[in-house]
Order: structure tokens, then sequence, then C-alpha cells
């Protein structure tokens, strides 16, 4: 290499260490600016030019020299000027960063003291190298110069040391700006370190400039025996993924919104390991605080030991940080809106937020101001209160109501805890009875697990329906659970009786609208049941005023505008819902139990009670036809007034009066189980607080004989019967109306027994008072008609039955129209008397029609439908249809095993019908196992004396003898005929015509001459 060549390239090199020092001191400039920015753009662009075109003269020189040792030098030089041009690169401010957040990147990323260090140590290598190496190629150069020409050699070594000085003046020159730039950098980091905010300063002071890695604050263990409701959770993902999110589950205590809030918790840390996961206890300020103490121990935030630091001020600010990285925060418990939204609370609330360490200057905020808005975060709220969720979410699209659990998941949930499958349909009565609440199953499921085998689903379902105390003592049970809150019960009444302390706290009278609706019927509490009114007030003033329960009064438009707050208040914490027109609401039957348990506790049952006797008494009226849509709306809430027997004098005449009514309402639907129950009841109370011979006692005493009769209990009806009308005659005489009631209910009681005669007597007597008393077309007097020509037709008198039967029709229909039940009645009881009398053309039509209305005005399952249904198959089987009469019959026979029971008289008569039907189709060997079924059942019920049970002798016989068992059949059919003779009388129709079924049946055997005399006889 030529001198000139290596001097040149030296001054390359020179060059390079002079720019790259410039760019050291720009860089610097950058730092201590004012605004943030370059101060020097275009000279920082221009150096970067002008070093790289140095850079690129540097590499072509390189290339001319054949020194490899040379080249590894000009190598060095480039990495050095690339890696130079990289960081000028990444000192520029390409966007709107703030000042500081762009200093700390290039204090992080760029001009650290490490890659300062580096870059001077590189320098200097290269500079060192160089110098050794032009040195050592000079002196040959020298020597071969001095060799050639003295003179050259000469000017050459004054050059050679005018270059050495150079370069030893460059270095020192190079070495000062390394200096100078050490003692800016110093004293720039120190400066940012008194400037920048506490929390970034933080992330850089603890933890080597690092922030710790995305973890959970959650405070419970996942639960493996987790039932997934998908639809809940994919709600919860969708809502919770846009930005700045805030969302809340809504429900009763004890539904599982915590449990879902975990889950999803979990399933965020492995769907998104780079995301905080944060939890933080609601429910009262201490627990707040405590939860965001929680995040800042989590991510390290400098400040947070410090005694004076505001703990909330300093993880809000944090979680505001887009810097801090993705997170979630569940706000568990969220039920106090006076915590969130109002800290000026009452003295006694405060005293619990006094005990924190929050500063007094704080406490006067709203805790709502430190949850963040923040684009990388989102808020899931766990609630009861409605109102609440829509404060802290801004709006009802963002809230995910929470409702108990349908019958396949509550019946999972429940199988898996146990652990046992077996048994299901007992599993999903016993769901159904803990009204699907999964905690409520959880505690079941504990209690069950923990005592077995000396526990079930089974025993446990036995002893939750034993009494209202059983139900108690099992939802009172607590079992622990790692997976909630430890502040919190694990039974569900001890759940709900928090929330209820909650609102008598906050708005009294709305506890109390709540005491009330704990006695109704869960469903459709009707609001005129609720809403207070002078009538009722005054009364419970009246009745009880000596014991305490004394109700306030205001103006008419203050109570309701009162009675509509206390309604919302008990909406928003899901203890009531409305159904869609507003007017009547539902509650959880658990909730009622538990309010019972409360108000039992505090000693306001009592109170309570009474003031639900006295609404419902007021409200349910008697059952006449034109008062069944009232009562059909109000049954249900009497029926719940069964249990609920109340003490005092007043309110057991305003129970009795309830129970009267309803049961006799009940009896006319064909709900005698429901009637019975309430019948009984009504007269031992009203016998007990009016006396035996009060007319309402006695009318008690009457509505029992009739529901005896309806079920079938004919000799015990007809024993009431007689005390009933024995009393009503001493003590209301002869011919008052509830006289005849009494007397004609006795004469149906003797038809039903086949006591016919006895009872046309009766009957013609109590229709001769009541046209002389009430009338020829009063309903009273139509009954009796119709019931005189039931009896005329029993007895086989069927021309006189058909007039009455038409006089009884024509009446009705004029004075209670034509789907009055009791126009029903006589409709139908005209059609079977066609029958008898062969008209069936005539009889099918009126029974059809009759099967029309009846389905309209009773519904499909009445026995009054049944029973009319059951005659229009008889018709079709007189006429030959017997395809259509079998179909009939069958529905009939399994309406009424549903209805009243296999063993009902109504019910063995539907067997013997369609036996009859059966054998007439010619399927002799089913008829003849019915017709023994309903042999059986009549002996039993009715006696073999019974003229149904003499019928299904005849009927055996009858298939029998079909069959050519005619030794079998002709003992039937004696037995039968002697019945009936000595029951009915030689003359009756049914007499009669089995004098000549056993005449048939001696004939088949060739005993004519028996057959001839049995012929003679009919």
């Amino acid at each position: 290499m030529d001198p000139i060549t290596i001097i040149a390239l030296f001054g390359n090199v020179l060059q390079f260490v002079e720019f790259s020092s410039s760019l050291i001191s720009k860089s610097t400039e950058l730092f201590n600016s004012s605004n943030g920015a370059l101060t020097e753009h275009t000279d920082i662009e221009a150096a970067a030019n002008r070093l790289s075109l140095l850079n690129s003269k540097l590499i072509d020189g390189a290339t001319k020299t054949g020194d490899e040792k040379l080249r590894d030098i000009c190598e060095s030089c480039e990495s050095t000027a690339s890696e130079l041009l990289a960081a000028l690169d990444r000192v520029k401010v390409k966007s709107k960063h703030r000042k500081w957040d762009s200093i700390r990147k290039a204090l992080r990323t760029v001009w650290s003291k490490e890659d300062i260090a580096k870059l001077d140590q590189r320098l200097a290598r290269v500079r060192e190298e160089l110098n050794m190496h032009v040195t050592a190629d000079l002196r040959d150069q020298f020597l071969q110069f001095k060799l050639e020409q003295s003179n050259g050699l000469r000017d050459l070594d004054g050059a050679t040391k005018n270059i050495m000085d150079a370069i030893v003046e460059q270095q020192d020159v190079f070495f000062a700006a390394h200096d100078t730039q050490t003692t800016l950098m110093t004293g720039l980091l120190q400066e940012i370190r008194d400037r920048i905010p506490t929390e970034i300063h933080s992330a850089a002071t603890e933890g080597p400039g690092i922030l710790p890695s995305p973890s959970s604050t959650v405070p419970f263990r996942r639960d493996p025996e987790f039932i997934c409701r998908s639809a809940l959770l994919d709600q919860i993902y969708a809502k919770c993924s846009t930005s700045a999110s805030r969302v809340a589950l809504v429900g009763l205590g004890g539904v599982g919104k915590s449990q879902l809030a975990i889950e999803y918790s979990y399933q965020m840390r492995e769907r998104a390991p780079q995301t905080w996961i944060f939890w933080v206890h609601a429910s009262t300020a201490a627990r707040f605080e405590e939860g965001y103490r929680a995040i800042a121990e989590k991510a390290k935030l400098h400040g947070r030991d410090d005694p004076k630091t505001n703990i909330l001020r300093l993880v809000y600010q944090w979680l505001c940080n887009e810097e801090s990285g993705k997170w979630v925060l569940v706000l568990d418990n969220a039920d106090d809106d006076t915590l969130f939204f109002n800290m000026q609370r009452e003295r006694q609330d405060l005293s619990l937020v006094r005990t924190s360490s929050i500063p007094d200057s704080t406490r006067v905020q709203e805790l709502s101001t430190y949850l963040p808005q923040s684009p990388n975060g989102s808020i899931l709220i766990t609630t009861r209160n409605d109102e609440m969720a829509f404060k802290l979410t801004g709006g009802y699209q963002d809230i995910i109501k929470v409702e108990p659990m349908d019958q396949d998941h509550a019946l999972a949930l429940l199988q898996t805890k146990t652990g046992d499958r077996s048994h299901e349909e007992t599993a999903i009565e016993l769901v159904k009875a803990l009204d699907f609440m999964p905690l409520a199953i959880s505690q079941a499921a504990a209690y069950i697990r923990q005592r077995a085998p000396r526990s079930s689903v089974v025993k446990y379902l036995s002893e939750f329906r034993k009494s209202e105390h059983s139900k108690a003592n099992l939802l009172n049970y607590d079992a622990g659970d790692l997976r909630r809150d430890s502040s919190a019960s694990n039974s569900i009444t001890m759940t709900w009786q928090i929330s209820f302390d909650h609102i008598r706290a906050l708005k009294p009278s709305a506890g109390e609208l709540l005491s009330l609706m704990s006695f109704f019927d869960r469903q459709s509490i009707q609001d005129y049941l609720l809403q207070s009114t002078s009538e009722t007030k005054e009364g419970h003033e009246r009745d009880c005023g000596d014991e305490g329960d004394d109700v306030s009064t205001s103006s008419n438009d203050d109570a309701n505008s009162g009675f509509e707050d206390d309604i919302t208040i008990l909406r928003n914490y899901s203890l009531i819902s409305v159904n869609k027109e507003g007017d009547a609401f539902d509650m959880h039957r658990l909730v009622q139990l538990s309010t019972r348990k409360w108000l039992e506790a505090h000693g306001q049952l009592e109170k309570w009670k009474r003031q639900y006797i006295t609404r419902i008494s007021q409200a349910f009226p008697t059952a006449e036809f034109s008062n069944w849509r009232d009562c059909q709306k109000l049954f249900a809430h009497a029926e719940a007034a069964v249990g609920q027997r109340p003490s005092g004098e007043s309110s057991l005449k305003e129970w009795a009066l309830v129970l009267h009514n309803a049961g006799w309402y009940a009896m006319t639907q064909g709900r005698f189980t429901a009637a019975a129950r309430m019948i009984r009841k009504a007269l031992v109370t009203r016998e007990m607080v009016l006396g035996k011979g009060h007319p309402d006692t006695l009318t008690s005493l009457s509505n029992l004989a009739s529901l005896l009769r309806y079920q079938g209990k004919y000799a015990e009806a007809e024993t009431t019967n007689h005390r009933a009308l024995d009393e009503r005659e001493k003590v209301l005489g002869k011919e008052h109306p509830d006289t005849l009631i009494s007397a004609d209910n006795l004469a149906s009681t003797l038809r039903y027994q086949g006591k016919y005669k006895e009872a046309e007597v009766i009957s013609r007597r109590v229709l001769c008072s009541r046209e002389k008393v009430l009338g020829e077309e009063h309903p009273d007097t139509l009954v009796s008609v119709n019931n005189l020509a039931l009896v005329l037709r029993h007895q086989g008198k069927y021309g006189e039955a058909e007039v009455m039967n038409r006089r009884a029709l024509e009446g009705s229909e004029k004075i209670l129209g034509k789907e009055h039940p009791d126009t029903l009645r006589s409709f139908g009881k005209l059609a079977s008397v066609l029958r008898y009398q062969g008209k069936y053309e005539e009889a099918e039509a009126m029974n059809r029609q009759a099967v029309t209305r009846y389905k309209r005005v009773l519904g499909d399952e009445h026995p009054d439908t049944l029973t009319t249904i059951g005659k229009l198959a008889l018709v079709l089987q007189d006429q030959g249809k017997r395809g259509e009469a079998e179909a009939i019959s069958r529905q009939v026979l399994e309406g009424r095993e549903k209805v009243l029971g296999k063993e009902h008289p109504s019910t063995l008569a539907s067997v013997s019908n369609l036996a009859l039907v059966l054998q007439g189709r010619g399927k002799y060997k089913e008829a003849e196992a019915i017709s023994q079924q309903a042999l059986y059942g009549r002996k039993k019920v009715l006696g073999e004396g019974h003229p149904d049970t003499l019928t299904s002798f005849n009927n055996l016989a009858l298939v029998l003898q079909n069959q050519g068992k005619y030794q079998e059949a002709e003992a039937m059919h004696r037995r039968a005929l002697n019945g009936r003779e000595k029951k009915l009388g030689k003359e009756h129709p049914d007499t009669l015509a089995s004098a000549r079924n056993l005449a048939s049946v001696l004939e088949a055997q060739g005993k004519h001459e028996e057959a001839e005399n049995a012929q003679e006889e009919s």
C-alpha cells in the first residue's frame, strides 16, 4: 500500500471517530431538550448522512488494500457505524409519545451506561489496532524509501511525525468528549429519577427496570366439579372483550355469580397468560382497600408500604397506565350502592370505614371513582343489586342476569357433588324442591356426602318434605366452601338474610313488604293484595290492636309512591320478579321460607301472618260460578294459608273463612284432596271459635258431607248429612234455605247408595218446600227438580224423569244461562234419560254438545266433564259404534284414575263400562279380566249390595256366558238377580234384565223348564 492511500484511509478513520463523538453529543442534547422533541433534527440528519458517506469510503478503502489485518479493522468500523445509524434511528421521536416515556425508552434501549461503555471500548480498540498497523507498515516503507530516496524518506518521516501527532491529538479529543458525555448522562439520569411519576419509576427501581410477570390475585381454588353454564360464560366473554368494558353479573345470593367469575378468571389465565387477573371483595370499604393493596403488592408498586400513600389512587393510576399491560378486575359482592356512590353515611356505617388506612381526605370520595376505565382492562362485577349494576356499568346492555340453573345443570351439579348418579327421579325432585339454586344444591350435596351412607338423596328429600321446620334446619346447614368468601355464609338462608338486613336498614317499608309477601304462594302475587288500603288497615288494627300490630297510615298518593319504591328495591335485589303485565309478582320458595324464619327469629312471624290472613280473607270470594275467575287467581294463595294457622280469635275466624271458601271452590273444581284439607280445618276451627251450633259451623259441616259424597264415601257422608240436617232444623227451622240444602244433599247421598225410595220421598219434600219458600224458578228449586228426576230415572220411571229434566233445563237456561254448571248438568241428565228410553240419536247429539260445553267451562279433566264423555261412549256403544266407544272409554278411565284415583266409584264405573264395550267387540278375555277388576273394586268400596256392584255381577256373568262358561255365568246371574230384587224391587228394569239373562244362560245349558220360569218372572 502506498503512503498516500494509507494516510487517506487513516484520515477517514479519524473523521469517523470524530463524528461518532458528535452523534453522542447530539443524543445528549435530545435528552436535555425541554419539549421532548429533537432540537437539532436537521443537523443530526446531516451528521447521519456524512457518517454514511464516510462509512462507504472506509469500505472502499478496505477493499482496495490486500491487507487482511486492515480488512478486519474496516469490518469492525463498518459494524460500529451500522450500530450508530440504528441507534440514531431509535432515538428519533417518530410519533406523539409523551416526553418522559420517550426518555425512558431511550435510556432503556439505546443510551444505557453499558451501551456507551461498549461503544467506547470498540472505538478505542479500532484506534489502537490502526495505530499499530499503520506504524508497522510505515516503518517498512520508510526503510525501502531510505534505500531508494533518502530525501523522500526524510520528507515522509516529517509527514509521519505530523500524522502521529494528529492521532495523539485526536485521541485526547475523543477521551475528553467521552468524559463530558459521561458527566452529562449521569446528571440526566438523576433528573429523570426526580421528575418521572412514582408509578413509572417504581417499575424501573424494583426489578432492574422490568415489570413483574402478570399473575392472579384470585383467592379461591378452581372448582374441579364446576358445572359449566356455557351460555352465561359466552356472554361474559363477549361483553368483556370490548375495550374498557364493565360487565355485571346480577342475581339472587347463592345463584352462582361468584362461581362463574372464578371460573372465568381461571379460563382467562389459560387463554391470556400475559393478562393480570385481580380479585377485589367489595362488601365493605375495608375489603375494597384490602383488594387494592393486594394488587399493589402483586405488581410491586413503589410506595405501597408508605403509610402516607393513598393506596386506592396508587393502584387506580397504575391500572390506567397502558404500560402496565392487560388486566381483568373482578369486583365481587358489590351490593352496597352507598359504599360506592355516597361515602357520607351514618355514623355507625362510617365506623366500619374508619378502621381502614384510607386517608380522611379520600373518604369523602366515592369508591366508584377508583374504578378505572382503561382500554387495556375490563371489570367484571358480581352483585345482588340491579340498580347497583346499572350504576357501575352505565347501561342495562352490560348486565347479565344470572338465574337459577335449569333442571339438567342442577341435576348434574347434585350428582357431581354427591358422587351418586342413582335414583335420578328422586334427584330431580330434590333439585326442584331446592328451586334449582346452586348454593342450596351444593349445601345439600355436602350434607349427604358427609353423612353417607346414613344419608342419601332419597333420605334428604324425605326429611326436607317433613315440615317447614325440617326444611329450615337443612337449609341452615353450613359445610364450608373454599370457593366462597370466608366472611360469607355457606347456608342459603343466612346468605339471603344478609340481603334482608340490608333492605330493612335501607328502607324498612320494603322489608315489611317482603315480610308480607313471604306468606303468599310464590307465584302470581297480585299487586292489590299487597297495597295498603284504609279498609285493610282498619281491620288489622281492630283485630290485633292490643298485640302491637298497628300499621301506620298515609295518603293514597304517598302510599302508592312508597309501594312502587319498595317493589323496585325488592326487584333490584332479585328477591322478587314481575310478570309481563306488571300486576303480579313471583318469589322463590326458599326465599319465602328464609324470610319467615328471619321473622320468627325476630319475633315478628305472627304479626305478618295475621296481615296475610286478613288480606286473603277479604280478597277470596265465595265459590259461586260468577266468582270462579277470581277464585282461580287467588286459590294458590288461599291454599298456602292451610299451613299458616294464626293465633288470636279474630284471625282464626278469618282463617276459617279463607279455608271454607277456598275448600268450597276446590270442591266445585273436582280437586277433592285439596278441598278435604281446607274444609276439615275450617270445620274444626269454627267449632272451636264459634261453637258447634253456629250457622257458619253448620255450613262447613254441610260442605264436608257433600265432599264425602263426591269422594265416594257414602256411609260417612250420610252420617254427616244427618247431623247437619238435624242441627239446622233445630237452629234455623225446617224450611230455612240452608236446612233445605242439607235435606237435598241427604237425598243425593241416599240415591248414590241405591236407597231410591227413601231418596225420592226426601227429594219430593224438598222440592215442595223450595217452590213454596224460594219460588219455582229459583236456582235451588231447579236443582231439586234435577235431583228428583235422577232418583226417578234410577227407579226406571223414565217418562216422568224426562219431564222433570226438561223443566230443569229450560229453567236453568233462562235463569242462569246456557254455560252455567247447573245448566250443563241438566243438559247431560236429559241426554242420559233419553238414552235409557232408546232415543240414541237424540241422546248422542245432546251428549256431544254437553261434552263441548263442559270442556269450555270446566276443563278437560274436571270430574263432570269426564262423566259426560263417559256417557257419550255408552250411547255410541248402544248404536254399535264400538270402535269410537272403546277409544273414548279408555280416555275416560285414564282421566278418572288420574283425577279421582283408582278406587273412586266413578273410576270403577269407567272400568265397568270399558269391559262392556270390549265384550261388544268380542274381546272376551280382556273384557273378563276388566270385569273382574270392576267387581272386586266395587265390592271393596261400595259393598256387595250396592246397585253398581250388582251391575258388575251381571256384566261379568254375560262375558262368561259369551265364552261358554255357563255354570260360572249362571252363578253370577243368580247373585245379580237376587240382589236386585232385594235392593231395587222385582219391577225395576235392571231386575227384569237380570231375570232375562238368567233365563238365557239356563236355556244354553238345556235347563228349559227353569229357563221358562225365569222368563215368565221377567
